[in-house]
């Protein structure tokens, strides 16, 4: 949980050491940061997820936990809303610290930040419980995951500005991300079963 809540103490941190400058931010260089962090925090849960079904692999306690009484949709639904709310916390919380030290973030800016780091946080770790699954290793699942979570961060940089102007778009990224949750989990349960 700590280490959940570094990147946030690190900008208090650099908020007392630069207070000047760091209270008063750009709005564009703010609305990119909101992003930026809710993108990045809600990935630092991945080696968790990735250990989720790997390390048990590697383990070898993943046919024990399939031969258990309790069902194996049971085993996966546990598994990823023991991890999905700490990914979001995470990134929602660097997010208010930078809003609350930040005093020009418009509170509408706010919340569709609020909105990406949500939608981020169910993408990436219905990918990442996916590729436990599929992986032999927690070190290939947590690389895997990684590798594939660098694209975002590109476009965050390239589509921020639309993200925060066109209304929809915060609304339609969610969609996409529970959607792409849904697809997830539906072919993880179908590989869970099949082990």
């Amino acid at each position: 949980m700590l280490l959940l809540c570094l990147p946030s103490f690190l900008l208090l941190v650099v908020r007392f050491i630069n207070a000047d400058t760091f209270s008063v931010l750009p709005l564009e260089f703010a609305k990119f940061l909101l992003l930026l962090l809710g993108a990045m925090n809600s990935t630092m849960t991945l080696p968790f997820s990735a250990d989720a079904f790997a390390g048990e692999r590697e383990r070898n306690t993943l046919e024990l936990l399939q031969l258990s009484p309790v069902s194996p949709r049971k085993i996966y639904f546990v598994k990823l809303l023991t991890i999905l709310p700490f990914s979001i916390f995470g990134a929602v919380f660097s997010q208010i610290i930078l809003f609350l030290i930040c005093s020009n973030i418009p509170l509408d800016v706010f919340a569709k930040a609020i909105l990406g780091a949500t939608s981020f946080a169910l993408l990436f770790n219905g990918l990442t419980l996916l590729l436990s699954l599929r992986s032999k290793t927690v070190r290939a699942a947590t690389q895997t995951a990684a590798i594939i979570s660098f694209p975002f961060y590109f476009l965050i940089q390239a589509w921020y500005p639309e993200f925060f102007s066109i209304s929809i778009f915060p609304f339609a990224f969610f969609l996409i991300s529970v959607a792409s949750l849904l697809l997830c989990v539906h072919f993880s349960l179908k590989k869970f079963l099949l082990l």
